[in-house]
Parts: C-alpha cells; structure tokens; sequence
C-alpha cells in the first residue's frame, strides 16, 4: 500500500520488509487505483505425510474473519510424491463438506489451488476450521506442505462508527414498509471496548413526534446492544410484548445478530440469534399473543414512525437488512452470515451496507430499491469508518493504536519519527528512531522538530533525562534554539562571535527573540554592541576603519578600535584612568629618583 503516509518508509507485510524512499522530501499522494479485493490467509500449516493405507489426516486452519465477508475462497496445497510414481486421488473435506470435489489425479510434484465450492465456504467461522485428508489408492504416499484456506474479501469496507452518545444515531425513513406478521432484522455489531456501553439501541421504532435522547426510552421495538433486566430485545403489541433479556455479546469483536418474529395464528414467537446461534431455546420459547395481523404498535407504513439505529452505542454496525419473513434457523444464518452480499433477495424490505454516501446521507443498498427511497441521515456523533481487508503487520509496530492504527513508530505528521523493524523468529516490533525523536515508540520530540524538522532547529544538540531539553550551539537561544542572536551572521562579525564578543546574547522578556546586552566596561553599544561611545559609525563601519591613523588606534576586524589601556573618547584614544594613574606613578617614581641623584 503505497498511499498510507507512514513517512520516509513502504512496509511489506508478509515479513515487514521495509524500504525507504530515496527522495525523503517527497510526499505520498492518493493514488487513483481502486483495490477491489484482499487475501484473508487462514495459518499456513506444517509439512505433513499423507499414505492411501485408508488412514485420515486431520488438520486446523485458524480463520479472523474480523467483520469481513468473503466473496470467493480457495484451498492451496504443494505435494510431493514419495517412492514409485503413480495417479493419486487426494480428497479433503472442510468442516465435515467435500471442498476438493473433482480434481485430477495427481504425480511427482506440484502445486493446487482449488476454489471451494458454496457449501464448503457455508461451512467457515471465525476460529478452527478442520479439513480432513485423504488419498487413494493405497500405494500412493503424498508428502503436504504449505497449506492454507485462502478467501478473497473487500479490500476496505465501509462500516458506520457510534460515539456512544444518544445523540449519535442514524435515522431511517420505514414509510415503504411495516413490521407486521414476520419479520428478520440482523446486523454485525462490534461493540467498543474503550467506550464501553451496555444500554446502546441497535435499532429502535420510534413513534411520530419523539426527538432527542428521550426517543430512545419510547418505542415499540427496540433492539439492545447486550440483554440485561428489562432490555435485550423488546417487541411491544397492542395488548402485549414479547421481551427476551437473558444474553450477552462479546466486546472488542464483531459478531453477527439476528432477530426475527413468526407470526402464526394470532401468536408471535419471538428468535435471537448471536453468531447464528439461538439463545432462545427450543424449551424456553417467546411467545405473546399478537392479533390476526401480528403487527407492532405503531409500526405500520406510512404512519410516520422512524427507525433510529446506533443511539447511545459505542461501536460499529455494518450491513444492516430487514427483511419479510421470520429468517431465523440457524443453517440458514450460519450458511450467509460471512458471504459477501449482494442485498438483491426477494424478501428484504431495506437494506444499508454504508458504502455508499452523499453528505450526512445513506442509501438503501438493494438494486431492486426505488430512487430516493429508504434513505437515512447521519447524525452528529457518528461516523463512516474503514474495515480493511487484512491485518497489516506494522499495526503491531510501536506507537499506533486503536484511534491511530497507521501512526507507525509515532508518525503522524510530515516528518517521520522512526522506522519499525521485526526480528525472524520473535515476537517483538521495535521502532529506531530518527534523529530528534526518542522513546520506545519515536513518541517523545526533541524542541524545533514540529517547526523544522531538526532537532533543536538544527543549532544544538537535544539531550533527554528527566525531561527533553536544548543545549544550544553559538549564535542561538530559546527552548529550541530558534532565535538568533543579533549581527550573528552580518558580513564584518569575522570571526563569528555573540554580540561581536562585546556583550551577551539573551531572550527578550517576552521570550519572542534574542537580543544582546553589551557589556559595561566595554564602551559599546547597538542592537548587537557594535558601536562605541565617541566614534562616527559610518566612518569605522561602513567605510572600514577610513579614520583609522591616530594615536593608539587599530583597525581590527573592519573595526576601529583601541589599543588596549585606551577607550575611544570622540574620535579620540584616551588611557584608561588605571592606565593613567599608571602613567602617573611612573611619573613621580622618576622624579624621586631624579632628586636622590
């Protein structure tokens, strides 16, 4: 993938093999190339031996579905013959179904990928699947290696994010259809484990005119994300309710959930199912009285009523249907629940994959569905978010997380903190660093990095104990020493000194800039003390030492100065007055001396 913008580097994800861009002022840009489909990989398993003595070999292969459908899937093997060649017929079954069907015999050595026909793929769920091997005939010994259950799924998926907030909800328009005799809901659910909620409304009818958070305590169906005393699933008639309260659902995973109503003979059974298995059982039944037409209380089309889904969950919702007819046994769930669909079944009544969108508006996703109808709003709190099609191995890299799976080793803006690397035959993701940053995860920043992209502005050196701080270099202050010091860089401060060696170069109150205070018994000074008391500045600094010839004059640096034991007094070498006093005593001494002799 190489529109991710994780900095200067590309990640294989096999191995996390990594490569680094050689232009690293270069910018990644969303490329135009629409990937349709990904690899979901169950475990490749170990060589095995397979003899036709009649024996069966039975092998796992783990599955994460993860919240993605399949579309099509294959099982991959390589074979070698082992002793004299002959045709050997190998056969597989996947969790009990046929799923190799009519291969031709096979001899030597090579490779198959058989695609799976619809009743083995019904057959794969989330955690082991079981394919037992055989071959034939009872000569033939076949050495199986690199095997693998291989599907094909949505590269990305569009899936709708609740805040948990009762105020984050999709609103649907039902006016084309009721919740009269049997009905289906289901839904996949992953419900959040940061923000963790138990009271969310998968789905609620709400009467006309309720608005807020208070619609979601009205309603004659309402679907809960979890049971507990009084929710779960409630289905209200006019004189009774049928109300199933006795499940939980998992956190931190996606699961599939079914409700539907059978309407028989004035009676109404209420099903559940979680992951296609029913939690109502077969010798506890929901059952209420619910009329001739079994119809839910305020439930009919067109009578103004809403469909509120997500309000006051945490998580996400994907591929929601609703359909006539109670769609409960749990073949027929677990045979559909993981097969990528097309919405185009006679019976459904809405359906909403959230792929699609304009604005805050969904659409129903059946082909069949009418232009315009069956559209929902997306409310405030709620989002459209991705479901990739594979786990990418730099997601186990340092520094991402929940809320920011691509910020490899911290990255998350234009400069790159650090690249991750993976060690063969560990466990570990360790990030290293990019000059500036530090921490297990490149997280900490060295001052001037978010400004330049150097540490400390690229004028000191970035040191890191208790806290992250600068030592600046010559010429600079500040935290990161992004000031420089007045007249640092002017023409005649040759050799380069602060406040050209007369004074010192510190941050103004405000700490907005450098400035210099010269120092006192130098005589000096100017924004960066490169005047003297006495002297014309234009003849000693922009016409270069032109009035220059005097007594105890010198021409230093482009600069007129004084000798040492002398101060410039307009335009005039004075001696200082320890000098003079000097001068003085030097005076009397010879006088004395003078008088003695």
């Amino acid at each position: 993938m190489f529109d991710l913008k994780r900095g200067a580097h590309l990640y294989d994800n096999v191995r996390l093999l990594r490569a680094k861009i050689s232009d690293v002022g270069g910018r990644f840009v969303d490329s135009d190339i629409q990937l349709r489909r990904a690899a979901l990989n169950s475990e490749v398993h170990v060589a095995f031996a397979l003899k036709g003595s009649g024996s069966v070999r039975a092998r796992d292969y783990a599955l994460d579905f993860a919240g993605k459908r399949y579309a099509s899937g294959r099982l991959a093997f390589a074979f070698k013959q082992v002793g004299a060649a002959a045709l050997c017929t190998v056969r597989a079954e996947l969790n009990g179904v046929e799923a190799l069907g009519a291969l031709d015999p096979l001899t030597g050595a090579g490779a198959v990928v058989h695609e799976l026909g619809a009743a083995a793929l019904a057959t794969l769920r989330t955690g082991v699947n079981q394919v037992t091997w055989r071959v034939t005939p009872a000569s033939c010994e076949l050495t199986i290696s690199a095997s693998h259950v291989a599907l094909s799924v949505p590269a990305i998926d569009s899936v709708v994010d609740f805040s948990g907030s009762p105020y984050s909800f999709v609103e649907l328009d039902p006016r084309t259809y009721d919740f009269v005799g049997s009905w289906t809901v289901d839904v996949w659910v992953f419900r959040d484990a940061v923000i963790y909620t138990q009271r969310g409304r998968l789905l609620s009818l709400v009467p006309p005119g309720s608005s807020g958070p208070r619609a979601r305590d009205d309603g004659t169906l309402r679907i809960y994300e979890t049971g507990s005393t009084g929710r779960g699933v409630v289905v209200e008639y006019l004189a009774s309710r049928l109300r199933f309260a006795a499940f939980s659902t998992p956190v931190g995973t996606w699961f599939h959930y079914t409700v539907a109503v059978e309407a028989r003979d004035g009676q109404c059974a209420l099903h559940v199912l979680l992951d296609g298995r029913p939690l109502v059982r077969d010798n506890e039944p929901v059952v209420a009285a619910c009329g001739a037409l079994g119809g839910v209380a305020a439930g009919a089309a067109g009578d103004g009523h809403k469909l509120r889904v997500g309000s006051g969950f945490a998580g996400k919702l994907n591929d929601l249907r609703i359909r006539r007819g109670a769609w409960a046994t749990a073949r027929d769930v677990l045979a559909d629940m993981h097969r990528l669909k097309t919405f185009a079944e006679p019976s459904l009544l809405a359906a909403y994959s959230f792929d699609v969108a304009l604005g805050t508006t969904v659409f129903d996703s059946r082909p069949s569905a009418a232009e315009g109808s069956g559209r929902g709003e997306v409310r405030e709190g709620t989002f459209r978010t991705l479901v990739y099609g594979i786990f990418h191995l730099w997601k186990r890299c340092p520094g991402t997380s929940y809320f920011s799976p691509e910020a490899v080793c911290s990255t998350r803006s234009l400069f790159e903190h650090g690249y991750c690397s993976h060690e063969r035959d560990s466990d570990d993701f360790e990030c290293t660093c990019n000059p500036g940053y530090h921490n297990l995860d490149c997280s900490g920043e060295c001052p001037g990095m978010s400004a330049t992209g150097e540490a400390c502005s690229g004028h000191g050196e970035c040191f890191t104990f208790n806290a992250t701080f600068c030592v600046c270099g010559a010429g600079y202050v500040g935290d990161a020493c992004e000031h420089e010091c007045p007249g640092w860089t002017e023409p005649l401060n040759v050799p380069q000194r602060e406040c050209w060696g007369h004074g010192d170069c510190l941050l103004t109150d405000d700490g907005e800039a450098a400035r210099c205070l010269c120092d006192a018994e130098s005589s000096r000074y100017g924004p960066f003390c490169q005047f003297q008391y006495g002297e014309d500045p234009v003849a000693s600094i922009v016409d270069k030492c032109r009035d220059c010839d005097g007594e105890h004059k010198a021409c230093l640096d482009g600069v007129c100065v004084c000798e040492d034991g002398h101060y410039m007094f307009f335009g005039a070498c004075k001696p200082n007055a320890a000098a003079s006093l000097s001068a003085l005593s030097a005076l009397v001494a010879a006088a004395l001396v003078a008088i003695v002799l």
